[in-house]
């Protein structure tokens, strides 16, 4: 159920709803808070709201769990 926050966050975001993808993300976070894809996209999201500590924050913690994934 946390992927379908998290496509629901995209379109919401396409269709410039941005509170709506906001919540979405939110969602889909709280559910599992290990997505690097939705902690960059509400990066993205942050950004374009002029929060850029929180897309900053975002970014950063979606690298760290990509080089978790990665590293042997």
């Amino acid at each position: 159920i946390d992927r379908l926050h998290f496509h629901s966050a995209r379109s919401n975001q396409k269709l410039d709803h941005l509170k709506e993808a906001w919540s979405d993300f939110k969602a889909s976070l709280s559910i599992n808070p290990k997505q690097a894809d939705v902690l960059y996209a509400r990066g993205g999201l942050y950004s374009v709201l002029g929060r850029y500590d929180a897309a900053v924050r975002d970014h950063h913690d979606a690298l760290v769990i990509e080089r978790a994934l990665c590293s042997p």
